[in-house]
């Protein structure tokens, strides 16, 4: 749960709460994306000691309560400082993720083509279908990363983009498909 913490804390300074003593206690209730991070980060500590059928109820949950998914059985890795302002609509599957990744709704991280149901891949699967992002992501609203691709570190993903090639670093890209349009 150390992650959790560092979710927190980004979390609080992103919204100019880190002074407020009251809000940070109340945070964990009110808000949604603290809500949908906490619960992601609980099923991966039961993915972690093998509470398979508690990950996968508490993945049903999210999916009922939010409209997320954030599919762990495919092996999604996502690093501490995670952001979800608005955590409704978004699918992440087949991917490895940096720190401090910020993500709007409806947005899409996954393969460009269908995988086996339920986690059940072909042999290989992972190593040469994976999606990696890096450090200091943010991914505007409706935007999809469809992979396999490489996002560098400090990218921004403009509304509405769908990203099918590698992206480098310090670059905003735009557009269908997505191309660099400023670099940072």
């Amino acid at each position: 749960m150390g992650n959790y913490s560092q979710d927190l804390n980004r979390y609080f300074e992103c919204n100019k709460l880190h002074k407020n003593f009251l809000l940070k206690f109340i945070a964990p209730i009110v808000f949604p994306g603290v809500q949908f991070v906490f619960s992601y980060r609980i099923r991966a500590w039961f993915a972690r000691y093998h509470l398979g059928i508690l990950e996968i109820l508490m993945l049903r949950l999210e999916e009922m309560i939010f409209g997320t998914s954030v599919l762990r059985y495919y092996g999604v890795q996502i690093g501490p400082g995670l952001y979800m302002p608005h955590p409704f609509g978004v699918v992440i599957g087949g991917a490895t993720i940096g720190k401090n990744f910020t993500i709007a709704q409806n947005c899409t991280v996954g393969g460009k083509k269908p995988v086996g149901a339920l986690g059940v891949e072909p042999p290989g699967w992972e190593s040469k279908d994976r999606i990696s992002i890096g450090n200091w992501v943010f991914m505007g609203a409706g935007s999809c990363v469809l992979g396999p691709v490489t996002i560098g570190d400090n990218v921004i993903i403009a509304a509405n983009s769908v990203v099918t090639k590698d992206v480098p670093s310090n670059v905003m890209v735009a557009g269908v498909p997505a191309r660099v349009v400023k670099q940072l």
